[in-house]
């Protein structure tokens, strides 16, 4: 079964912008200079941190194959959110 919710990048997060490059919706955004911690299911992530715009994600619903940032992600720190 192939899940179309919204997904979260982990603390396990290297920000090796390969799931940014590789998001055919634009959904994931380095949280560096926005000034703000990110709080989501993964806990209070640094500033710093590579996030994913919940109101962005598709899911990639129209991509065969499925998210595109859990297949190329080499830390395989991307998950759905429940």
């Amino acid at each position: 079964m192939v899940k179309t919710a919204a997904l979260y990048i982990t603390g396990d997060c290297i920000n090796c912008d390969a799931c940014r490059e590789e998001c055919p919706a634009g959904a994931v955004y380095p949280a560096a200079g926005t000034g703000k911690t990110i709080n989501l299911k993964a806990g209070t992530l640094p500033a710093d941190h590579y996030y994913i715009a919940a109101d962005k994600c598709t899911g990639c619903e129209d991509v065969q194959g499925g998210p595109q940032c859990i297949g190329i992600c080499p830390m395989d720190c991307i998950e759905y959110i429940d």
